[in-house]
């Protein structure tokens, strides 16, 4: 009778702290919480683990990729065709023969006073122009283009000259002149341009066969 009580008393007991135990607070039970510190490093070091286990993309992906990612570039502009002249300097093919002519006929006047009012003169200032002297060939044997040409410019230098002078007046920097004063200067600004060609002009001015209306306007 007595063990009975004992046992009895020990299963009681036994009892009674496993009732304690299932009865403690739920905060007692549960772990402690990792820090947030913790747990992001623990991410990122998760990350890096599968970066580092995944391959390296191959050279054809690499490839692929570059040329994907470049974008087309807009077609450059074409630029105007040249052409090199004998004297291995380009010129734009679009330069109209009257222009060319022009040049050739301003470059002559160069060499004026060493061959005259020739077609010599005119193949020198197309040879200093890098260009073959046949260019000479566009123009007339009796040197009358070159003669127009050069009083043309002279005239056109002159209207240049007395349009600056008008401006000069009318802005309050220069004296207006009497016509008469006006009128002299003129005529003698005109006459020093002959100064270069001075002793090749009484060819201008001498008689030429055929008619040449065009040069006596000039003059």
């Amino acid at each position: 009778m007595a063990a009975a009580v004992a046992v009895s008393g020990a299963l009681g007991r036994a009892g009674w702290r496993f009732l304690r135990l299932r009865c403690l607070p739920v905060s007692r039970c549960r772990p402690a919480p990792l820090p947030r510190a913790f747990h992001a490093s623990a991410l990122r070091l998760r990350s890096s683990d599968e970066q580092k286990q995944q391959p390296p993309p191959s050279f054809s992906q690499q490839h692929s990729e570059a040329q994907g990612s470049e974008e087309p570039s807009p077609e450059a502009p074409r630029s105007a065709p040249r052409y090199t002249d004998q004297g291995g300097e380009e010129e734009e093919d679009h330069e109209s023969e009257e222009q060319l002519q022009h040049r050739i006929l301003t470059a002559a006047l160069e060499f004026v006073p060493a061959h005259g009012w020739t077609a010599e003169a005119i193949a020198e200032g197309a040879q200093s122009l890098g260009l073959s002297k046949a260019a000479a060939s566009m123009f007339g044997n009796d040197g009358s283009e070159l003669i127009l040409h050069f009083v043309t410019q002279c005239n056109a230098q002159l209207t240049r000259v007395l349009e600056e002078e008008q401006k000069l007046v009318q802005l309050g920097q220069a004296e207006k002149r009497k016509t008469d004063q006006f009128l002299r200067d003129a005529v003698e600004t005109r006459l020093r341009m002959l100064i270069p060609y001075i002793e090749h002009w009484p060819r201008v001015q001498s008689p030429y066969p055929g008619p040449r209306p065009t040069m006596c306007s000039h003059l």
